[in-house]
């Protein structure tokens, strides 16, 4: 069975970018106020940059919340300052990442989402389908047939 993809442009995420970053500059219902961003690793990190230049939010290292002795969460985040803290991915595809962040605490936001997951607080596209989402971040690099042939 051949996989099916569902190819995103720039222009594609940057509009979503643009929609994350709204939401995170609006007041929030809860009265948090998100003072840096987190991305994780691979595309929620690509995401948190953009978010940051369009935001003005400072940018987190993912491992600046982590006590670097056990990887416990740091305990010099206290649990009420965690809502300011918010985690950033491209997609969510099963939850289990973005849950985690958010049992523990954490605000949270995504540029796609499946339906069916966990949901973060903001999310600009809901995603309805099983196809393989590919951003444009991991399309393949040809290489040049000098370097190849090297």
């Amino acid at each position: 069975m051949e996989i099916q993809f569902d190819r995103y442009r720039w222009s594609e995420v940057e509009e979503m970018v643009r929609m994350v970053a709204e939401w995170l500059r609006e007041p929030s219902p809860l009265n948090i106020t998100i003072k840096s961003l987190c991305g994780l690793p691979k595309g929620g990190l690509l995401v948190a940059v953009l978010l940051s230049y369009q935001t003005g939010i400072p940018l987190r290292m993912l491992d600046s919340l982590y006590d670097t002795q056990d990887w416990d969460l740091n305990p010099f985040i206290p649990p009420n300052e965690r809502k300011s803290i918010c985690i950033v991915d491209d997609i969510i595809d099963t939850g289990q990442t973005i849950d985690y962040w958010q049992k523990q605490g954490f605000s949270t936001v995504s540029l796609l989402c499946r339906s069916g997951t966990v949901t973060p607080a903001f999310c600009a596209s809901i995603v309805r389908h099983h196809k393989y989402i590919m951003f444009p971040w991991e399309c393949a690099i040809p290489v040049p047939k000098e370097v190849a042939s090297a």
